[in-house]
């Protein structure tokens, strides 16, 4: 073989742009890193104080209804129908999946929780999972409103 046909890699010098790309990444990690043990330029939620709350079991049923009960009482409160209230059956599963991934007991109580700022929380004492429920809208949060509300009549 000739020396004329050499690569196109031998013939480019990229030394620098490697070297350069490896100090960027080294001081991303650095400083990830940093922030990760000082806390220094991260963001965190302040939650507000609650101002009422209720745990609920959520049941899922062989037709696909969602069963509620108070669990404190172990009354039922509502029944959600199967193919209704997409948004309550997400958030609930979105914050169950964490039990579900350490293989943690389904049937234990969630607590729905309204703030000073009244935003409600749907949280998850076995893992900590909390799920802010106001961005997703008005239209969106009022079934839970509606439990909270069975809650304190």
């Amino acid at each position: 073989m000739s020396d004329h046909h050499a690569s196109g890699l031998e013939t480019m010098n990229l030394k620098g742009p490697l070297k350069a790309a490896g100090v960027l990444l080294a001081f991303v990690l650095l400083l990830t890193a940093a922030s990760r043990i000082t806390g220094l330029g991260q963001w965190r939620a302040v939650d507000a104080e609650p101002v009422a709350q209720i745990a609920l079991v959520f049941t899922d049923k062989p037709g696909g209804d969602v069963v509620v009960s108070n669990a404190e009482t172990g009354e039922v409160m509502r029944t959600f129908e199967s193919g209704r209230y997409g948004f309550l059956r997400a958030a609930v599963r979105a914050v169950a999946h964490e039990r579900k991934m350490r293989d943690l007991p389904k049937d234990e109580a969630f607590v729905l929780i309204r703030t000073t700022e009244g935003v409600l929380v749907l949280t998850d004492p076995l893992t900590g999972k909390r799920m802010r429920l106001k961005g997703f809208g008005d239209g969106n949060v009022s079934e839970f409103a509606d439990l909270l509300a069975m809650g304190d009549a």
